[in-house]
């Protein structure tokens, strides 16, 4: 028979103590660990989706139903119709400028008396520029109709629809102002340059808010 020495049974007890006591430390620090880190996790998606609310504040989807109606007619991302309007009239529909371009989407009324004969509208004034329905859908025919023109040229199209066709012609013969491709690459009017740039700015941060209006 095996002759048991005295004090190793109470060692080997001990030793099982520690050693279980070390397993549940380690449990434990993982445990605070991933706590921790799912903690700072949401917290940063919290903060993300208040920036993100934040800035839908600033660049707002009004007049949804026209938008996407008739982006959807004439081939345009509704993304780049809010785009121009927030930088045409900051989504007032009785908004005049000094030019007396009218509406949401600031049409003269040469300019909106042509699109309103191409697309057959009866009894069309220049106050149903502020109907944003009517406005909209004659904003968005004649911004497609200029993107068609330039080839799909979206910031060519945007700098006619500020400056004029007639100005971006002459700028697309002067080679100091175009690329080997013949692509506009800048704009001498300060105004018309300008609101380019506020247009696509505006155009992406619209993408990147708003996925589902795409």
């Amino acid at each position: 028979m095996r002759e048991i020495q005295p004090g190793t049974y109470n060692q080997r007890r001990k030793k099982r103590k520690q050693g279980c006591g070390g397993c549940l430390g380690k449990l434990i620090f993982f445990i605070v660990i991933f706590s921790a880190l799912g903690f700072l996790g949401y917290q940063a998606f919290q903060s993300l989706g208040f920036q993100n609310r934040i800035m839908q504040t600033q660049y707002p989807v009004k007049y949804q139903e026209f938008v996407e109606e008739y982006a959807g007619e004439f081939h345009l991302e509704p993304a780049l119709v809010y785009a121009v309007i927030r930088t045409e009239s900051k989504f007032d529909p009785y908004a005049v400028s000094s030019a007396q371009a009218k509406g949401l989407m600031q049409l003269q009324d040469e300019t909106a008396q042509d699109c309103a004969r191409a697309l057959k509208l009866k009894n069309f004034t220049a106050d149903s520029l502020f109907d944003p329905q009517i406005n909209i859908r004659l904003g968005c025919y004649y911004l497609g109709k200029l993107i068609k023109s330039y080839d799909g040229s979206v910031e060519t199209a945007v700098a006619a629809y500020n400056g004029g066709p007639g100005n971006v012609e002459k700028w697309l013969k002067d080679k100091e102002l175009i690329n080997e491709k013949g692509e506009l690459v800048h704009v001498p009017f300060t105004e018309t340059r300008n609101y380019v740039e506020n247009v696509m700015k505006a155009y992406k941060i619209y993408q990147k808010l708003y996925a589902a209006v795409e």
